[in-house]
């Protein structure tokens, strides 16, 4: 484990804690963000991990998924059982499957981080990051002051509770808005608190009406009913409402008016409380925004890494599943059909004559040629079929709950589709070989591999034909 002088980073985030047993990621990773004004602390495993982030809360944490003693899942569920403060957790992975981005959301990651890493992904996921510690950092200053504000209403309130003799010595020296008005609406106490608030002498409020003094088109708080309202037992909360200065401008304010009760139970006053809360609403509105905002970067950034996941399993030339995939994809089949839940079939295609129509009419051509086969097998495309460029001029189709005449038939349709096609140059044929599912068959590369010997039958039998990897034996058989 290494450790940093506290940095000054990009933003809210200074200090920034590594989990990585791999020291060559973890090298790069330390680079790029020292290279940004981080800190970075390295643990080369998931305990030590988590005790550095128990001794330092850092705001930002970046983790493996495997490493030893603790993986990042673990690590990250620590974090999110024992942290009083928001930490943003990176996992980095080279695991791409739906149910492991699952598990991991589960468990409290933020974002994810694909190896090999990429410096530009890493930097936008530190944007990101910065964003919302910062926007949680805000709110949690926010409901600070709130709270401190709801405090000092608080303890005016219980002030105002005590003997009447007290309240008119604290009365004027309250640090909040308060005026006192009777039944008839009439102000007859008004604290300097008030004077600073509204820009309005004691003298011009006394003995005025508070709708004279304070009523607003916008917000008609002030007026006979409210004073009834009040009177009658139902006292006004924190109801906003809007004060226009000498000076033109606008404050927004909260009211909160209690009934003050005489000696003999009757209520005789009330006193109105206000706090200009224009600048708090304008905060509000602004997280408010920000929020959206970072909801549009976040659906901004699945579909990108939805793009990312797509690029990432096709053929760049054609946008078909690339090789790696299509095995893949194969692997699943064969283990749905020794589950009994499938019965696939494999169709290899092969151009033909695809090197001497490269040297004839040049690479550019050839490439269109490719592309035209790939439309022509998405066109065949539905549910249960799936096409892959196997490499070079190669094809191959993944059918699931296809016989063996069902399998032909596919592929005969292909050949045809591909026969029949107005090439400009001149006729581009396919041969093909068709392969099938059968219990004997144990492994995706013995499905393969027979419909690799189907090809070759096709093509050394004449080419732009269909050839069964069962026909060739039941050829062989017959004559023998």
């Amino acid at each position: 484990m290494n450790s940093h002088v506290r940095g000054t980073g990009e933003g809210v985030i200074k200090d920034v804690l590594i989990a990585e047993d791999d020291r060559i990621s973890a090298l790069l990773l330390r680079r790029i963000l020292e290279s940004k004004g981080y800190a970075v602390d390295h643990a080369d495993n998931g305990c030590t991990a988590l005790d550095l982030y128990n001794a330092n809360r850092y705001k930002l944490v970046i983790t493996d998924w495997m490493m030893p003693e603790m993986d990042g899942i673990e690590l990250c569920r620590n974090i999110r059982q024992r942290a009083t403060e928001y930490a943003y957790i990176v996992i980095l992975t080279a695991k791409s499957q739906r149910e492991n981005r699952a598990e991991a959301y589960a468990a409290g990651v933020d974002y994810f981080l694909t190896k090999p890493l990429d410096k530009d992904d890493l930097i936008a996921c530190l944007e990101v990051a910065n964003r919302i510690i910062g926007t949680d950092e805000q709110l949690i200053r926010q409901k600070e002051e709130l709270e401190a504000l709801a405090e000092r209403l608080s303890f005016s309130n219980r002030n105002i509770e005590l003997a009447s003799k007290r309240f008119e010595e604290l009365f004027a020296g309250m640090p909040i808005s308060c005026f006192t008005f009777d039944r008839s609406g009439v102000i007859f106490e008004w604290n300097r608190a008030s004077e600073m608030l509204f820009g309005i002498p004691p003298y011009e409020a006394f003995l005025k009406s508070a709708w004279d003094l304070l009523a607003s088109e916008n917000h008609p708080l002030w007026n006979p009913q409210m004073v009834d309202r009040v009177f009658g037992e139902q006292p006004v909360s924190a109801e906003l409402w809007t004060f226009t200065h000498a000076n033109g401008s606008v404050s927004e304010m909260e009211a909160s008016i209690i009934p003050l009760v005489g000696p003999t139970g009757d209520r005789t006053a009330a006193i109105c409380v206000n706090i200009d809360v224009t600048e708090r609403n304008k905060n509000e509105r602004l997280i408010k925004e920000y929020t959206e905002a970072l909801r549009n970067e976040h659906e901004k950034l699945i579909q990108a890494n939805m793009r990312l996941e797509l690029l990432a399993i096709s053929d760049g030339l054609t946008g078909l599943w690339n090789h790696r995939h299509f095995q893949e994809q194969l692997e699943k089949e064969l283990k749905k059909a020794n589950a009994g839940k499938s019965s696939p079939s494999v169709i290899m295609l092969d151009v033909d004559h695809f090197k001497q129509y490269n040297d004839t009419f040049g690479h550019p051509e050839g490439d269109t040629v490719l592309k035209v086969v790939a439309e022509l097998l998405q066109y065949e495309t539905r549910e249960g079929i799936n096409a892959a460029r196997y490499g070079g001029e190669e094809f191959v189709l993944i059918l699931d709950r296809v016989d063996e005449a069902g399998s032909i038939a596919v592929a005969e349709r292909i050949r045809r589709k591909i026969e029949e096609y107005p090439w400009p140059k001149r006729q581009v044929t396919a041969s093909l070989g068709v392969s099938t599912w059968s219990g004997s068959l144990l492994s995706a590369g013995n499905l393969v591999k027979q419909a690799d010997e189907a090809l070759y039958h096709s093509k050394s039998h004449g080419r732009n034909i269909v050839t069964h990897f069962n026909r060739i034996s039941k050829d062989s058989a017959d004559a023998a």
